[in-house]
């Protein structure tokens, strides 16, 4: 599995375990906040991917489990990084179709287009291993995340 990158997050305090949202744009706001608390992104930058999935459609729900927020609000964002929200009850932007649901939110942000790119191939490493991602999915509790990053260490 690869979880050098999670472990980076986890000692960073940049992943979150979550029950569930009422909305989809609530999980994605939520998705940020490990960011927004470590003054990297401004509460803004939240709305922002609101208004680019608004003008260019759910682009950020990669594939069934899978969402990645993110959006081209460089004055919003002071330091690029990224975060990990798992959220126990799956998260459907549309409702009848039960195709399109996340449980894992990779929130990235960067500073510019260069430093954006390398958030996305940081978790593009995470979601190529479909070891680790099954794995994410079991997670229920930051007491499991913490098992899984380290072992039982």
């Amino acid at each position: 599995m690869k979880l050098d990158f999670l472990k980076k997050l986890y000692e960073e305090d940049l992943l979150s375990v979550e029950e569930s949202f009422d909305t989809w744009q609530d999980a994605v706001k939520a998705s940020i906040l490990p960011m927004v608390n470590k003054k990297m992104v401004t509460p803004a930058y939240g709305d922002e991917i609101l208004k680019s999935v608004d003008e260019y459609g759910l682009y950020i729900f990669l594939c069934p489990h899978i969402c990645m927020p993110h959006c081209k609000a460089f004055s919003e964002v002071m330091q690029s990084g990224a975060c990990l929200m798992k959220v126990n009850q799956p998260v459907y932007p549309i409702p009848d179709d039960p195709s399109t649901f996340a449980e894992l939110f990779f929130a990235i942000a960067g500073t510019d287009a260069d430093h954006h790119l390398d958030c996305v191939q940081d978790f593009m490493e995470i979601l190529d291993d479909e070891e680790t991602v099954e794995a994410l999915l079991q997670v229920q509790s930051m007491e499991d995340l913490k098992q899984l990053i380290y072992g039982g260490k």
